[in-house]
Parts: C-alpha cells; structure tokens; sequence
C-alpha cells in the first residue's frame, strides 16, 4: 500500500488524556467522523475526568452519529439517546447541536460544550459541566494557536 510510511500522518492521533479530551480535540479536525467512541459510555464520566466521586457513578453517553447515517436514521438514533437519559439509563449525554433540531427535550437540563456540542441530563452535574467547558475552551485555544 505505501512504499514509505514516514510521511503518513493520522490527523486523529492526538495527545490526550482520557477518550472525552480525544473526543473534544478531534472536534476541531473534523466533524461527525466515524470513531470508536461512538455510541459508547462512560459508566462514571466524573472518574474518567479526575473529579472526585461523591455518592454513586455519573454515567456519561456519546450520542454523536457519525456523518455516514442517513438523517432519517441520526433521529432515530438521538430518540433513542433522549429516552436513555428520561429513564436513567445514562445520567448524561453529549450530542451535535444540529441533531438535536426538532427533538423535544424541553424536559432535561442542556447546556453547549463548544460550538457543536450540547450536555443534557436530568441533572447536570457541576462539576462535571465545569471540566468539560474547560476542556472545550482549550481546544479552541490551541485551534487558533
């Protein structure tokens, strides 16, 4: 396939401390691609961040559908995301703002992570918020470096 491979570059192998930090920082390479985290979670987000555990586990899940599905299947698929979080299956979930466009979730808690993300749950966590918007505001630093 290649005669060389110390020219080839994978623009997602970043530097990063933990899958939620790749996943932010992959976000400013491209948009909506295909990547193992899709569809995953974190049985405790607040672990995985380094944010001291009081009481029982945060679960966090990554309801970002990759480009490739077809728009009538991504609402499918965010339906699905939103009841996971109304009936406590995943205490948190991150999607693309633009999926989130004609879904009623007026009933969870939201707020943007970035530019293209949104967080809701039916109670977000602070300190959880707190970590990914500093996480989110230092890929936009280092975007514009």
């Amino acid at each position: 396939m290649f005669d060389r491979i110390d020219g080839v570059r994978n623009p997602f192998a970043v530097s990063s401390s933990h899958g939620v930090d790749w996943f932010l920082k992959i976000q400013s390479v491209a948009l909506r691609i295909n990547h193992e985290i899709q569809g995953q979670a974190y049985r405790d987000v607040r672990s995985v961040l380094g944010i001291p555990t009081s009481g029982g586990h945060l679960s966090l899940c990554f309801g970002t559908p990759s480009r490739e599905f077809a728009s009538d299947v991504t609402k499918q698929i965010i339906e699905g995301v939103i009841q996971s979080v109304r009936n406590r299956v995943y205490d948190m979930a991150l999607v693309y703002r633009d999926d989130l466009q004609g879904q009623d979730c007026s009933d969870l808690r939201q707020t943007a992570v970035g530019q293209m993300l949104i967080l809701f749950a039916q109670d977000l966590n602070a300190d959880v918020v707190a970590e990914l918007l500093r996480l989110a505001a230092l890929e936009v630093d280092q975007a514009h470096a």
